[in-house]
């Protein structure tokens, strides 16, 4: 069976609610124990009711229901060799079903701990230990899988791409102790405006994305604007206010890679710092952007990006081949060919507002 068949097995399994899956394990018991019965007790020899009872342990998440089922399996276990005189009698048979017992529990415990080890992994290398939001690499895979859907389905994608303005400041004047409490604020707030389907990461020091699957135009600046709103009533040091650049773009047709797609999003954002800060840049595309041509500079500019001098150096960046940075005029001109001012981007292009709050 191929791997990624496999994959998505184990992915689907993990959907089944509890109920369903004791219900499954009792069914394989039932059929176990008439194999058995129908046998004089014993099939080959082997202990036939683990496999139910791994299969429970691993998938289950109930603590309860693991146990339950596994005292009802060791419990039939013991029962028809019982039955059969297979142990003989007494103390014997107290020895043998202790041992099944035992073993059953340990074998179900050990599994749970094993799930709940790599899963606990699992978690670390895929959030952002700081705010708690995806990190780069789970943002990539996540933003690839959805980048298929949209193409596939023909739906429209959008995404946010912001930094906060003047953070080197706050590290600066006030430690980073305080700019690390600054940027939890920030997850958290994240975590609590955007959707339950959106993708929100962490992609560079003081640089987070939201994608936003199957949004417009309208509602991305909504949820945009509101986030925005949120992120200022976070309270620093010296009660300035926390501004935000954002880049804001709209996809009709999904670019063709996560790089592209960052790099777009990046690209208006830097012009939304470099026209004032505390703004948001918007663009929607109605036509598919051009994929990257091989890795030169000027064509796929990398994650690896330099800051401009008043931001803070970034202390983790998104992977990606070096390069650098494109002004929103390039990405128009290199997106729609010849070297045009934004102001006179093509029809396909539909550059919206600069807008922003406060001084």
């Amino acid at each position: 069976m191929p791997r990624h068949t496999i994959v998505k097995l184990i992915a689907c399994l993990r959907c089944v609610p509890d109920p369903l899956f004791l219900a499954g394990g009792l069914v394989v018991v039932a059929a176990i124990a008439g194999l058995q019965i129908m046998e004089g007790g014993e099939v080959l020899g082997l202990d036939l009711f683990l496999i139910p009872v791994a299969i429970v342990a691993w998938f289950a998440r109930s603590r309860r229901s693991v146990y339950g089922f596994t005292l009802v399996a060791a419990a039939v276990a013991i029962a028809i060799p019982s039955a059969f005189g297979l142990w003989g009698g007494g103390l014997a048979v107290f020895l043998a079903g202790a041992v099944r017992l035992a073993l059953y529990f340990g074998t179900a415990a050990a599994l749970r701990h094993v799930r709940c080890v790599l899963e606990e992994c699992d978690s670390k290398a895929h959030t952002d230990h700081l705010t708690g939001v995806a990190n780069v690499c789970a943002f990539n895979a996540l933003a690839q899988a959805e980048l298929e859907r949209n193409r596939r389905y023909a739906r429209e994608l959008s995404l946010l791409y912001f930094d906060i303005d003047d953070f080197k400041a706050v590290n600066d004047e006030h430690g980073h102790a305080e700019g690390d409490r600054v940027l939890y604020e920030v997850g958290a707030t994240l975590r609590g405006v955007v959707r339950e389907v959106d993708v929100v990461a962490r992609v560079g020091g003081d640089e987070f994305v939201v994608l936003m699957p199957e949004t417009d135009a309208d509602a991305a600046g909504m949820l945009a604007d509101r986030l925005r709103q949120a992120l200022a009533a976070i309270p620093v040091a010296d009660g300035r206010l926390l501004t935000t650049s954002m880049g804001l773009v709209t996809f009709a047709v999904p670019p063709s890679s996560v790089a592209r797609l960052l790099q777009i999003g990046d690209s208006l954002m830097y012009s939304a710092k470099t026209q004032g800060k505390n703004a948001v840049a918007r663009a929607t595309l109605r036509a598919a952007p051009e994929p990257c041509s091989p890795p030169t500079p000027a064509s796929c500019p990398a994650a690896d990006h330099t800051e401009a001098p008043a931001e803070p150096p970034a202390e983790e960046r998104r992977a990606g081949a070096a390069g650098s940075r494109l002004t929103l005029p390039e990405v128009f001109a290199e997106q729609f060919g010849g070297a045009r001012p934004a102001a006179e981007a093509p029809a396909e292009l539909v550059e919206g507002r600069k807008d922003s709050i406060g001084a």
